[in-house]
């Protein structure tokens, strides 16, 4: 059995969420508590385990069929299944104002409110840009399309969107080329990938420490970035394909 942490997860079921709980279980570690949001199936779950299985992500980013229920039961966590699909319900509220733990670990879901993040916890938030200069929805694809780089940043959730302390910063390598059947590779493997292993940093550094400590951002005035349009998305993914060197290894190496 792992070793329980003092760490919650709000679990939106998803892919991420798979990818997060993957990194705990390969540090040996499980969260204390489990606060299950009822949002339905996990989207274009078996499309990612197929495309997954024909491309081996298991092996070089996450296993998309990492069994949650079993690690739950194996780990004896602790869950609060939650009628409710609102990340600001009262029945989330309530839960998050009884946890018994300092830290929780957002999954997604929505937007957190003051009130939310008013109730005595630390929310933990994997944000899939390097800040403070990419805030917002969609940065990695902005990041990539802007200076061909990719970053994550795991910071403490504050009412205004993506200004919180940093925790842990992680800056990745693209190196990896796009077949044109991995349609669900960036948006639900490459985005999850990078935000698991700055979580893992963030894990690694409360197993050394059994605390978490953030460093103030830097002051930023550029406004933060909307949810891409399609074809500068695609533009993006056209500029990592320009970007695969074949003599170099293949994969999203992290730098930092």
């Amino acid at each position: 059995m792992n070793q329980k942490v003092n760490i919650g997860v709000l679990l939106w079921p998803s892919i991420r969420s798979i990818a997060y709980l993957n990194i705990f279980n390969d540090l040996g570690i499980a969260p204390s508590e489990i606060y299950w949001m009822n949002n339905g199936p996990i989207r274009n779950l078996n499309e990612v385990i197929w495309e997954s299985e024909k491309y081996n992500y298991a092996e070089g980013f996450f296993d998309a069929s990492f069994d949650i229920d079993a690690f739950i039961e194996d780990n004896i966590i602790s869950v609060d299944k939650l009628d409710t699909s609102d990340v600001n319900s009262v029945v989330v509220q309530e839960t998050v104002k009884a946890a018994n733990v300092d830290y929780i670990l957002f999954t997604g879901g929505g937007i957190l409110n003051s009130e939310t993040l008013g109730l005595g916890k630390q929310f933990i938030h994997i944000h899939p840009g390097t800040l403070p200069g990419f805030r917002g929805s969609t940065c990695f694809y902005y990041s990539i399309l802007a200076e061909g780089s990719l970053g994550a940043s795991a910071i403490f959730m504050d009412p205004n969107i993506d200004v919180g302390g940093v925790i842990e910063s992680v800056d990745f390598n693209i190196n990896y080329p796009i077949e044109a059947d991995q349609p669900l590779f960036v948006d639900y493997v490459l985005d999850s990938f990078i935000r698991a292993q700055t979580l893992r940093k963030v894990l690694l550094s409360y197993k050394a420490n059994k605390v978490l400590d953030a460093q103030e951002q830097p002051k930023y005035e550029m406004p933060a970035y909307y949810v891409m349009h399609p074809l500068l998305r695609h533009k993006s993914i056209n500029k990592m394909r320009s970007m695969v060197n074949y003599e170099q290894p293949l994969g999203i190496n992290q730098l930092s």
